[in-house]
């Protein structure tokens, strides 16, 4: 029996590639995470600096668990700041102003200033300055973590709570500011979001990191709950519950929490718990020996050797041991057991044992950048590390290999995975494709945890852009003064892989201004740049260079595409106050236009009305020095000579130099009794489109829409209201020669006078 089991010990050792060596008895503690947890202080006035001491203190906790903690406080607390630290948080954490709704000041909700963060409006200048940034704000522009927690502390509004000195507010309107204050941090990607009024987030971080409870479970559980919860479908995040819990069931409203209450804690950090090694016998399992010389026999009956009357053999103290079966005994308790390192095995009584670990190391986290990497000594992603955080303390192995065949192998022990490959194989970079990597660990109790694996690439072959909607030569105007007119540079682009695309903002003396990165394949991606700085400030006027550069999963840079986008905020609002009128008439109705323009400061201006084919049929000014500020002319219809245009498409064209910068924008106008639309511009016959014509005038009636197609004669049908002054019909062309086709619309207007407009269409 002992031959048979010490076989068996030695072919499990075998099987785990040897026990390896631990420094310790693991403890059943939190496993270390790579969580993102980023705290803020706004600006808060005269209490700012107890909210910072409030937030150091909930850093000391945070650090405790995981080194990725960001702290952004006031008098640098700005909107800019706040945005890009809160990329990929996985908790969040502010104290400071809080402005939601109802209100007492609005009576309608304003998502750029309520429900979100109260910030520094400009960095470094004290905590006086406060400005707020709503909900609007963090839904589009700030992306979390999957599965995190946002922790407003000490805020009005956001658990239901109004102002100090204010009245209490009912149960309904606790309820819509505890809805309204979560939703934008839930459209921003949070799981739950909990507001507490007075208690700092030292419990709920703690909680966070070091149990596995549900966001219900550690918030019910918090040392201020006061019992009065009740719970409602969320009006605001259709499909999250709010939970509240008021000082009493209609006042002190304190205490909320709105999300996904059932995601667990490891979710949120990403942190794997180890049970606590088992108070009982895990049979097969670990044990250790808990009495001095402890007797291994032979058998089941613990029969002793009949020359000494002794245990064949004896383990000292804390010696180690599998358990490997418990055999059927009566009386004292007894495993078969063999120890760990090998030198005994046999049968053991019960009570000569204690209880080990049986629990395998658990690996949470575990990553491999981003599945590829480049070994080409470029500097960028020219190795792959796979990491991990693990459970306990532990042996790990990772090793990379092709085809079955092992390239590289890396070990350590630790709590943390951290194994980099350079990509080279016997001194040499390895060939690029498709790799394995496997992960490996075991504690020093010799329990083996789960293997994990994956496949990364290796690519030394650049990408490159294979579409950029920006023309190779001239320049690209915008002008970002928020008129809505040219205001960002818009630019589809397409590269030969997967990737991203970097665009890359430089000014004339080649400093960059701003750097904008976007996923790219060969699908179409878009890239915007608002004309901001990086610190989200417009940047002086002036000429930019555009780089787009693409960059594939490995790091690889393609050739960089470079174009011109001149930056010009001297001119905006180019408008007109209409996009149709009718002077021709000479009526009443629709007699006139507006046009106007704004110069942001002194220029000389050239301002002309022409036709679409650039003609000029009216100068107003011809590069006359102007003010800064608005300029406008109602204009009624009349060319330079004082007669009436013909009907048709209009152009305000405005161009305007300071001497430095020059720009010209547009705006169109058209100057018609109708305007006329076809579903298809070029309609063959026996084909169904559809009509629609918008009047410039007010008319008594539904116009008639007349068509004339080559060789027939005219049909007309009646025309089905819309809504305002537009109409619809659906036509079908009949059988005709091809060639062009006449539609005419036409109606009295509410003068009784006759409307008409034609559009000619090339018939297929």
């Amino acid at each position: 029996m002992r031959t048979t089991v010490l076989s068996l010990v030695v072919a499990l050792v075998a099987l785990l590639g040897g026990f390896p060596p631990g420094d310790s008895v693991p403890q059943a503690a939190a496993a270390v995470s790579s969580a993102k947890v980023v705290i803020v202080v706004g600006a808060t006035h005269g209490v700012t600096a107890t909210y910072r001491t409030r937030a150091d203190a909930a850093y000391a906790e945070a650090i405790k668990h995981t080194s990725n903690v960001v702290k952004v406080y006031s008098p640098n607390a700005t909107w800019a700041n706040v945005k890009a630290a809160l990329q990929g948080a996985s908790v969040v954490i502010y104290m400071g102003h809080g402005n939601g709704f109802p209100s007492p000041y609005r009576t309608t909700p304003w998502a750029y200033s309520q429900n979100g963060f109260g910030l520094n409006s400009s960095a470094g200048n004290g905590d006086y300055n406060n400005v707020y940034y709503g909900e609007h704000y963090i839904a589009n522009e700030v992306r979390l973590a999957p599965n995190a927690v946002v922790l407003l502390h000490h805020l009005c509004y956001a658990a239901g709570n109004g102002e100090p000195g204010h009245a209490e507010p009912s149960v309904s309107v606790a309820k819509q500011r505890a809805d309204n204050y979560a939703a934008g941090f839930l459209a921003a990607g949070a799981k739950a979001v909990i507001a507490d009024g007075h208690m700092g987030p030292a419990h709920y971080l703690n909680a966070l990191f070091t149990t596995n409870k549900t966001i219900d479970e550690l918030w019910r559980g918090a040392p201020n709950a006061n019992g009065n919860t009740f719970s409602f479908a969320s009006l605001r995040s259709p499909g999250q519950t709010v939970q509240m819990d008021p000082k009493t069931p209609t006042s002190g409203f304190l205490r909320a929490v709105t999300g996904q209450l059932n995601v667990r804690a490891s979710q949120v950090t990403g942190t794997s718990f180890a049970p606590p090694p088992s108070d009982d016998f895990t049979v097969p399992g670990n044990a250790a020996v808990a009495v001095d010389e402890a007797g291994v026999f032979a058998d089941a009956a613990l029969t002793p050797d009949p020359d000494t009357g002794r245990a064949p053999a004896s383990l000292d103290r804390d010696a180690r041991v599998r358990i490997l079966a418990e055999p059927d005994t009566t009386g004292t308790p007894v495993f078969e057991v063999a120890a760990h390192d090998g030198s005994a095995a046999g049968f053991m009584a019960a009570a000569d044992l204690e209880p080990g670990d049986s629990v395998a190391p658990v690996a949470s986290n575990v990553t491999a950048g981003n599945g590829a990497f480049s070994p080409n000594a470029d500097g960028r992603q020219d190795t792959m590390t796979v990491a991990a955080s693990l459970s306990e303390s532990a042996w790990w192995r990772v090793r990379f290999w092709r085809n079955g065949g092992l390239v590289w192998s890396g070990s350590g022990t630790s709590r943390t995975v951290l194994a980099t490959w350079s990509g080279f194989q016997n001194g040499a970079v390895v060939a690029d494709g498709a790799y394995t990597w496997t992960l490996e660990t075991s504690d020093d109790w010799g329990n083996v945890g789960q293997a994990r694996s994956g496949e990364v690439t290796v690519d030394t072959i650049a990408p490159t852009l294979t579409a950029l909607s920006l023309p190779a030569t001239g320049s690209t105007l915008i002008s970002p003064n928020g008129d809505g007119k040219y205001d960002s540079l818009v630019v589809s682009s397409a590269m030969s892989e997967p990737g991203s695309i970097v665009l890359t903002v430089r000014d004339t003396a080649w400093n960059t201004v701003r750097a904008i990165s976007v996923p790219g394949g060969s699908g179409s991606a878009s890239l915007t740049w608002d004309g901001k700085s990086a610190s989200g400030v417009v940047v002086p006027d002036g000429v930019y260079n555009a780089r787009f550069a693409p960059v594939d999963r490995a790091g690889n840079v393609g050739p960089v595409l470079g174009r011109r986008v001149d930056v010009v905020t001297l001119l905006s609002k180019v408008l007109s106050s209409v996009n149709r009128f009718y002077p021709q008439d000479d009526d009443q109705y629709a007699p006139s236009t507006m046009l106007s323009f704004d110069l942001a400061r002194p220029a000389t201006v050239t301002w002309q009305i022409t036709t679409l084919t650039g003609t000029p049929v009216l100068t107003l000014h011809d590069r006359a020095a102007l003010p800064a500020g608005p300029q406008a002319f109602s204009w009624n219809g009349l060319d330079q000579a004082g007669r009436w245009v013909p009907t048709g498409m209009y152009v305000s064209v405005v161009s305007a130099t300071d001497g430095v910068v020059s720009v010209t924008q547009k705006t169109w106008v058209e100057a018609d009794a109708f305007t006329i639309r076809t579903t298809d511009a070029t309609p063959a016959q026996g084909q169904t489109v559809e009509i629609t014509t918008i009047s410039s005038e007010p008319i008594q009636a539904a116009p008639v829409l007349h068509v004339t197609q080559p060789g027939l004669a005219a049909w007309a049908v009646r025309m089905t209201p819309v809504g305002g002054l537009t109409w619809k019909a659906t036509i079908t062309f009949r059988p005709s020669a091809p060639g062009a086709t006449y539609l005419r619309v036409s109606a009295l207007d509410a003068d009784g006078r006759w409307q008409r407009s034609n559009l000619f269409v090339p018939l297929q």
